[in-house]
């Protein structure tokens, strides 16, 4: 065989086989073009409408989602300033000789501190 015929055999070969093909596909086809069309058109609607329901009950759950985190955070935040208010409240009722020991000393009240020495003064 010549190479320029297997060119034109492989042609010829992928041609009879589509054209087999179509035909066997029409002959055995359990509907019309018509009736497979309006069906997938069917489908597709029923779908899209099935979808649409799914998106819009996702929503609902992510809004719901986000309303129970604001209250939460707010929750929390709330939480936060009562404490904060009780142990301030804690710290002001202590007694004043408590606070006194707080603030810093006076010059005259600095102990003073030992000095250290160099090996060269012992």
């Amino acid at each position: 065989m010549s190479k320029s015929n297997d060119g034109i055999g492989f042609f010829i070969g992928l041609l009879a086989g589509t054209a087999i093909g179509i035909s066997a596909g029409m002959i055995l086809a359990p509907r019309s073009g018509e009736e497979s069309r309006r069906l997938i058109n069917d489908r597709t609607a029923e779908y899209k409408a099935k979808m649409a329901d799914l998106l819009d009950e996702y929503r609902k759950k992510a809004s719901d989602l986000a309303s129970d985190f604001q209250v939460s955070t707010s929750e929390a935040i709330e939480r936060g300033k009562q404490y904060y208010k009780d142990i301030h409240g804690r710290c002001t009722a202590q007694a004043p000789e408590e606070v006194a020991d707080n603030e810093p000393a006076q010059e005259d009240e600095v102990p003073e501190q030992p000095q250290e020495t160099s090996p060269e003064q012992a």
